[in-house]
Order: C-alpha cells, then sequence, then structure tokens
C-alpha cells in the first residue's frame, strides 16, 4: 500500500511538472506574474511560450503578454535608452499597435532625436482626435527639423506658440517677440518665463540663473512638449 502511495505520489509530481513545463500553463503564470508587477519573469515566461508552443490561441495570448510585459517595463525605466529599446521590442510583437508609436515619439523627443520621431508623428496624425498634443508635436517637429507639413487647425495657445518659435527661430527682434509674448495666449502658465527667454536674445550671457531655476521648477510637471519648447527657446535666444 505504501509503496503504491508513493507511485501514485511520483506520477502526480511528474504531472505536475508537465503541466508546468506547458505553453499555456506559462502563459497563465506570466499573466500572474504581471498581476503582481514583475514584468521580467512575465516577459520571460512569455517569451518561452512563444518558442515552444504551436497553438495559435495559446502563442497570441504570449504574444499579448510578452507585449504588455515590455510596455510596462518600459514605463517603470527612467533610463531613455533602455525604455526605447523595451518600446522597440514591443514593435516587433505588434507593428501596428498605436501607443507604442506614440511612445517611441516622445522617447524619442526626449532624447533629442526630433528627426527620428517626426515618422511616428506623422504616422498619428490620423489618431489626433485622441490624442490631441501628436497634431502640435508634429507641427514643432517639422518646425525643427525644417520640414514642411500640412497646416492643421491648433488650440490657440499651440499655434501662438508655433508662431512665436517660428519668430525666434527665424531671428526675429526681440522688441517683436516680446510684443507678441505679451498679446497673446501662449502654452504653459508661466508668462514670466517667456519674458525671461526673450529678454536674453539680445543679452545672454545676463541670464538670470537663479530665476530661471525657480521658475523651471515651478512647471516641473508640465508636459513633455511644453517643456522642450521653453527648453529649445532657451538654446535659440543664447546663440
Amino acid at each position: 500500500m505504501a509503496k503504491k502511495h508513493r507511485r501514485q505520489g511520483a506520477q502526480a509530481k511528474q504531472l505536475a511538472q508537465q503541466q508546468r513545463y506547458r505553453p499555456a500553463q506559462r502563459v497563465h503564470e506570466g499573466i500572474v506574474a504581471l498581476s503582481h508587477g514583475d514584468t521580467e519573469k512575465a516577459l520571460s515566461l512569455a517569451t518561452s511560450a512563444l518558442h515552444a508552443t504551436n497553438d495559435p490561441a495559446t502563442s497570441a495570448a504570449a504574444r499579448r503578454l510578452a507585449l504588455e510585459a515590455r510596455f510596462r517595463a518600459a514605463a517603470a525605466v527612467t533610463n531613455l535608452k533602455t525604455r526605447l529599446e523595451h518600446l522597440d521590442a514591443a514593435l516587433q510583437l505588434a507593428p501596428e499597435e498605436s501607443r507604442l508609436h506614440y511612445h517611441r515619439a516622445l522617447t524619442l523627443w526626449a532624447l533629442g532625436r526630433i528627426p527620428e520621431a517626426l515618422p511616428e508623428l506623422a504616422g498619428l496624425q490620423e489618431q489626433s482626435h485622441e490624442r490631441p498634443e501628436v497634431s502640435f508635436l508634429y507641427q514643432l517637429a517639422c518646425a525643427v527639423t525644417g520640414q514642411s507639413c500640412p497646416a492643421q487647425a491648433l488650440p490657440v495657445a499651440e499655434a501662438n506658440t508655433m508662431q512665436m518659435l517660428q519668430g525666434v527661430f527665424q531671428g526675429a527682434s526681440t522688441t517683436t517677440l516680446q510684443q507678441q509674448a505679451e498679446q497673446a495666449t501662449l502654452l504653459g502658465k508661466t508668462p514670466a518665463l517667456w519674458a525671461t527667454l526673450l529678454s536674453m536674445q539680445d543679452k545672454p550671457k545676463s541670464a538670470p540663473v537663479v530665476r530661471l531655476q525657480a521658475m523651471a521648477d515651478a512647471m516641473a510637471a508640465g508636459s513633455c512638449s511644453t517643456t522642450w519648447v521653453w527648453g529649445r527657446c532657451a538654446k535659440a535666444t543664447c546663440r
């Protein structure tokens, strides 16, 4: 009797091990791991399941799991190059996934690789109703890289900001730009920053560093595009 129980126990253990290594079971464990925030384990299980299965349903589930794990891993890291690597790997799994292209564009933008972000933003134009900021980013990228792009209606603050930046890039006089800044609604809620940046155009070495830092800290929670616009304007006025 004891021998029979041992044999049954061994068989049960072997069956459990077989179940564990089945692709569908790996996907299930990966989903559980992802729900607990363990993206590394989820990605490992999803990848191994993809390599081991011939079942279309299991393959699709593993692909979705790997995609979500990559996306969450990208969102969790602060290193922009590592984030880009995760997004590129995710796009190999789902080339048509718009959210991946959107975040890839923002990551390239943050890395200063605007020419590479431009085609990503261009491809997102048809979905600009879902992400209204895409139209502004696209036009801004076109202006920075010297590319032409179709004219699109922008909200007042974004349109005025585009006009202001074009004036800065084209070397418009400080007086003209300051008058424009005083009269127009621009991106951000710190008009003093625009006035300070423009005042640096004639005397870049007299930049009030402390004042600029204080205003930068105040707007630290602003959008990627607004922060970059001010940074770009500062560089242009200090040429």
